[in-house]
C-alpha cells in the first residue's frame, strides 16, 4: 500500500492522507483518496485538485468549498448536496455529473462543460463566468456546431466571442465579420435566430421589444 495526500491549494497542508493499493494506476488514486475523504468526512475546503480524474466519483456532500478543480474530469460524478462554494471549476468536464441540491455560489464555472449535467436545485447565486460576470442560473450550452456556445444570464459565448445578450441581438454583419471573417457571418447568420431565440425562451437577456415600448 502506497499513501496518497490531497493538499490544500494555498498552504500544501494535508487536508487528507490514506493507503492505496499499490497496483492502483496513478491516474485513479485521486478518486480513491478522495471518495475516502468523503466517507470519512474531512473537511477537504480548499483542496488542490486540478486536472484530477474523478469520472464517476461519489462525492455526495462532501466539502470542497473554494477547492481548485480547474480542469477536472468529473463526467458522471455524483457531487450531490456538495459544498462547493467558491470553488474553481473553470475548464472542468461535468458532463452527466449529478450536481443536485449542490452548493455552488460564488463557484468560477468559465469554460466548464456541463452538458447532461443536473443542476436540479443547486445554488448559483453569484456563481462566476469570465471577465467578472455573474451568473446566478445554470448556463445553456450547444455543441455540435462550429463553436461551443454557451448562454448566460445575459451573456452569451460563442467560442471565445463573450458578449451581452442584447448586443449580439444589434450586431451588424460589419461588427459579426470583425470576430472572425466570413466564417463568423456564415455561423451567425445561420444560426441568430435560433441562438436568440432559445435565450428569449429561457428568460434569458434578450427583452421583447413590446415589452421595452412599453416599459
Amino acid at each position: 500500500m502506497a499513501k496518497h495526500q490531497i493538499k490544500h491549494r494555498w498552504n500544501d497542508s494535508v487536508l487528507f492522507e490514506c493507503d492505496v493499493p499499490d497496483d492502483m494506476a496513478s491516474g485513479l488514486r485521486t478518486r480513491y483518496a478522495l471518495e475516502r475523504a468523503v466517507e470519512s468526512r474531512a473537511n477537504l475546503s480548499g483542496a488542490y485538485l486540478s486536472d484530477a480524474n474523478l469520472s464517476g466519483a461519489n462525492l455526495s456532500g462532501a466539502n470542497l468549498s473554494g477547492a481548485y478543480l480547474s480542469g477536472a474530469y468529473l463526467s458522471g460524478a455524483n457531487l450531490s448536496d456538495a459544498n462547493l462554494s467558491g470553488a474553481n471549476l473553470s475548464d472542468a468536464y461535468l458532463s452527466g455529473a449529478n450536481l443536485s441540491d449542490a452548493n455552488l455560489s460564488g463557484a468560477y464555472l468559465s469554460g466548464a462543460y456541463l452538458s447532461g449535467a443536473n443542476l436540479s436545485g443547486a445554488n448559483l447565486s453569484d456563481a462566476k463566468w469570465r471577465d467578472g460576470i455573474v451568473i446566478n442560473q445554470a448556463p445553456i450550452q450547444l455543441f455540435g456546431l462550429h463553436w461551443r456556445v454557451t448562454i448566460l444570464d445575459e451573456h452569451m459565448q460563442i467560442g471565445c466571442e463573450l458578449h451581452k445578450l442584447s448586443d449580439w441581438d444589434e450586431y451588424d454583419d460589419k461588427r459579426i465579420a470583425q470576430m472572425d471573417g466570413r466564417d463568423a457571418l456564415r455561423f451567425w447568420r445561420a444560426h441568430k435566430d435560433v441562438l436568440l431565440g432559445l435565450a428569449k425562451s429561457a428568460g434569458r437577456g434578450v427583452a421583447d421589444e413590446t415589452e421595452e415600448k412599453s416599459a
